[in-house]
Parts: C-alpha cells; structure tokens; sequence
C-alpha cells in the first residue's frame, strides 16, 4: 500500500514543509540554485504517503514557489553567464518538480482506480457469496419440495396398487362365489325337486312312510338354502361395516337349547347333538350375533361328523367369562389346512364332497371379533375337531 496508517499525514506535511523550507534557504544563500529540482523531487515522493492527490498538487506548488522565491530572494549572479545557468537550473527545477508532480498524480490515480476495483470485487464476491448461498437454500427447499412429492407420488402409488390388488382380491372372490353358490344351490333344488315328484308318487300309493322321509329331505334342503342365504347376508354387512354391537342380557342355554333344537332338522341318520352348561345361565352380549356364531359352528360339527356320529356343545360361565365349546369327533382338519381355516370360500381338501360355501368360518371370525371375543381350535386329521370361543363379560356389561 501507498499509504501506511502508522505514518499520519499531518507528519508527512511538516516532513515536507521542514524540508522545503531548508531547501529554500539554500537557495537563496546559492545564486545558481544547483539541484533544486531534485530536493523538491524528494518533497514530491513524500506526498507519495498520503492517498490524497490535493497534497502532491501543493507540494509541486509550493516547490515552485520556493523556486521561483529563491531566485528572486538569492544574491545576484556575478556574471551574465552564471545568471543564465541560474535561471536555467530553476526552470529545469521547475520542470522536474512538475513532471514529478503528474507521475504522482497519475500513480495516485492508477493506484485509487485500483483500490476502487479491489473493493468493487470484493463487493461482487460478497454479492456472488451471497447470491451462491441463497441460490443454494432455493435448491435445498426446491429439493425439500420434490422429494415430498415424490413421496407423496410414492404414497400415492402405493395406495393405488393396494386399491388394485383390492380390487383384483374382489373380481376373484365374486368368481370364486358365483361358482361356488351356483353349485350350492343348484344341489338342494334338485332334492327339492325329486323329493317333490316323489312325494306326489308315494301320495297316490299312500306311503305315508316314504312321503316323511323326503318330506325331511326338503327340510333339510330349505334349510342349507337357507344357511347359505345367511352366510351371504351375514358377509355383506360385515364387510360394509353395518353389523352393529347390541348387547342384551339373556339365557346362554336357552340360547344354545333352541339353536340345537333347530339344527336337530339337518343332523344325519342317528346323529345325537349332546349339550351341557355350567355355572350361571344369564350373560350380556349381542344374542343374534352370537346365534350366527353357534349356527355356524354346530352345524359344520353335523355335517363333517359322521351317521351315528355325536357332537357335544359345552358352555360355562365363570369369573365373568363366558365360554362356549363345540366338539365332534368326524373327519379333522389337516396341519396345512389349518393355516387357511378362516379365509374366505375356503374348504379343505378332505371336504370337497361336502356340501359347502366355506364362508362359515370366516363368519364365525368376524363376529367373534366386533364382539371383543376370541376363538381357538384344536382338529386332527380324521379324529375331529373342537372350536372354543371365548367373551370377557367385564367389557360388554353396562
């Protein structure tokens, strides 16, 4: 730098003026005035310490000054030629100084537009700086913006293969039902109307006999009709969500007695249906959802157990709990079953020549839990099986 701040500019000023000064003494002592110029030339280069041009500009001023006072001021030249070398030296004085004065000025002037620059540019890079930083926060919150909608995109794909895997799980079970109750309906119409025929026939020939059995052939019909009509309706309001809790207080064996006492009309040939309940009779849950549970599971113990087969139906109620249990001893369950027991239509594998929708199960499931209930089972492959269910009374009491 030009200008050091350690040096102030008031010392630089008496610098020069002292110096000036003793150079203007000598020359009015010398009429000849020898190396004016260059002493002043010294005054100049000291108004190089200060940045502002007006001190050089007063110095070359003032040097000339001093110059041209001097040889006014100093004795007279001996000889014309040493008059003419007088003024000779002054004016190449003058001409030094002033030549020195504009080589100042311009280096001040270079050196100012310089500082200028350097400040202009550190000014455009604070501005760049800045400029790259907030430009950055843009990017970030641009980058925050799309990857939220990507996510949400992300979501949104999600939700919508799930809507379609939903829909595609909806278009195979309305297959898997059309066919399934097709076939369940298309079997007790036809006993219906064979039993039908048949009892016109035996009714010309009065055998009352024969017309009783298939009297009970049509009962029996109506009524898986009627079980399947049941399981249908029952699946549409739980899945819509319109199957409503409403508990009641009621007799858990007058219950179960008339439930059996129904299903008694689709047992096989010498089945016996054996029931027993211990502890108090009263309980409060929903009655009719719990009756869709107890058709459910009695009358699939019926029909996987065998003629001359029994099923026992058990319940108690204690410390609050009410527990229901509905066992046969008929053609089981296997292990690999098992895992798909409450799934929707599904049968298994050693039930196929069995009449069937295989929604009851899955019924029985729904039920159980908009109750607050559990189920559990327990089956071996051709030794039968035993499904328990279980309500806490503590949490349907008012």
């Amino acid at each position: 730098m030009i200008f050091n701040k350690k040096i102030s500019s008031s010392l630089i000023i008496a610098a020069g003026l002292s110096l000036s000064l003793l150079i203007f003494v000598v020359d009015i002592l010398s009429p000849i005035g020898i190396a004016d110029g260059i002493c002043y030339t010294g005054v100049m280069l000291l108004s190089m310490w200060t940045k502002d041009k007006k001190f050089t500009i007063m110095a070359a001023s003032t040097g000339i000054a001093f110059i041209i006072a001097g040889y006014f001021l100093s004795p007279p030249a001996p000889s014309i030629a040493e008059a003419h070398i007088a003024i000779t030296n002054r004016m190449l004085s003058i001409a030094v100084v002033l030549i020195c004065a504009l080589m100042i000025i311009k280096y001040k002037k270079v050196v100012q537009t310089a500082l200028e620059q350097r400040a202009e540019l550190h000014e455009l890079t604070e501005n760049l700086t800045m400029a790259n930083s907030q430009l950055e926060e843009r990017v970030m919150e641009r980058s925050a913006v799309i990857e939220n909608a990507l996510s949400k995109l992300k979501k949104s794909e999600a939700e919508l293969q799930k809507l379609l895997e939903h829909e595609k799980e909806l278009n195979e079970l309305k297959t898997r039902f059309v066919s399934t109750a097709s076939h369940e309906f298309r079997t007790p119409l036809a006993t219906i109307l064979t039993s039908l025929s048949l009892i016109s026939k035996y009714g010309e020939q009065n055998e009352k006999e024969k017309q009783n059995k298939h009297i009970v052939r049509i009962k029996s019909a109506v009524m898986h009709l009627t079980d399947i009509l049941n399981d249908i309706l029952s699946l549409s309001k739980l899945e819509e969500g319109a199957t409503l809790v409403s508990n009641e207080t009621f007799s858990a064996p007058e219950l179960v007695t008339e439930v059996v006492g129904e299903l008694k009309l689709i047992a096989k040939l010498n089945q016996k249906i054996i029931y027993n309940h211990a502890g108090e009779d009263e309980i409060t849950l929903d009655k009719k959802n719990l009756r869709h549970v107890l058709v459910n599971l009695i009358s699939n113990a019926i029909k996987f157990s065998n003629e001359d087969g029994s099923v026992y139906i058990t319940s108690d109620v204690k410390n609050s709990v009410f527990t229901i249990k509905v066992e046969d001893y008929g053609i089981g369950i296997s292990a690999e079953d098992q895992k798909h027991l409450f799934e929707r239509f599904f049968r298994g594998t050693n039930a196929e020549a069995i009449p069937g929708t295989g929604l009851g199960l899955n019924i029985v499931a729904k039920y159980v839990e908009i109750m607050n209930g559990k189920i559990d089972f327990k089956s071996e492959l051709t030794k039968g099986t035993a499904f328990s269910v279980e309500f806490n009374l503590r949490n349907t009491e008012s």
